[in-house]
């Protein structure tokens, strides 16, 4: 991606390198008559990868929601920048934050170069087409995930791995600093997991982008992000880096398994033994 693709405002840029964190202070979420949330409590930095982690039915993705306005909490604030959530409008949140949801669904027969056009939204009035700027854009975001050439091919025919790049193209597309993205490992094989985690770390490394998803492979997790979110019946129990997160006890009492974690060649890996039967 060119230098050109990442570039905002010299206002964004310092808003951005000042106060660019993303907080829920006592958050309480939940759906119709369902909490989720009890009480969460959460800051994340700019320039991080961070997952959120925990058991089936936590509340990683209802604090993903949550956090991404998806969800309005029933009590407690989210602010971005130091600004409440409720307070941006949506345009002006989408050039900061770009969020892939879990199951995002395309258009029947939509086009590869029409998908990810439409992460220029945020930048244009609603009655103009893409200027030679989005389609700029568009070229360097299909560039960037490896899809250069795909711009004709429509994305229902692709395999799960490529379909996945064409959504985080689409994020790419909006040039936020921010990509929220919700189990983006999904129904793909390991190696397509791999191919995909390499990528947005590449990205928050070559490109400054701060990233936050929700994981449930915990050494993909432990391997690939700087900070880990540790959640357990709707609550925060740790959030640090990941060998501070991931301990022996950890595994025992919040994922009911004995094993432990790993440095090997500097990755660090979950090796669980058995599970941990209640009693």
């Amino acid at each position: 991606m060119s230098e050109s693709l990442v570039s905002s405002s010299a206002q964004e840029n310092s808003l951005n390198q000042s106060t660019a964190t993303l907080v829920g202070k006592a958050l309480i979420s939940g759906y119709q008559n369902t909490l989720i949330l009890n009480g969460v409590d959460i800051e994340l930095k700019e320039g991080k990868v961070t997952s959120f982690i925990g058991p089936n039915g936590c509340g990683k993705s209802t604090l993903m929601k949550t956090l991404t306005g998806a969800i309005k909490a029933r009590s407690g604030d989210v602010s971005f920048l130091g600004k409440p959530l409720s307070d941006w409008k949506l345009k002006q949140l989408a050039k900061h934050i770009a969020i892939l949801p879990q199951h995002p669904v395309a258009p029947e027969g939509v086009l590869v170069e029409q998908l990810v056009a439409l992460g220029r939204v945020a930048h244009k009035k609603w009655y103009q087409g893409n200027s030679e700027r989005d389609k700029q854009v568009v070229s360097e975001s299909l560039n960037s995930v490896g899809l250069a050439g795909y711009e004709q091919r429509v994305v229902s025919t692709l395999s799960g791995g490529e379909r996945q790049r064409v959504w985080l193209a689409m994020c790419l597309a909006q040039e936020a600093k921010w990509l929220l993205l919700d189990e983006p490992t999904s129904y793909l094989d390991l190696g397509h997991q791999l191919e995909l985690l390499e990528l947005l770390r590449r990205l928050n490394k070559e490109r400054g982008l701060t990233i936050v998803y929700v994981l449930h492979e915990l050494s993909q997790a432990a391997q690939f992000c700087d900070e880990l979110v540790l959640m357990q019946k709707g609550q925060i129990l740790k959030q640090g880096k990941p060998l501070d997160v991931l301990t022996e006890e950890t595994l025992r009492s919040v994922f009911k398994v004995e094993g432990s974690m790993q440095v090997i060649d500097g990755n660090v890996f979950c090796l669980p033994k058995a599970f941990v039967r209640e009693g």
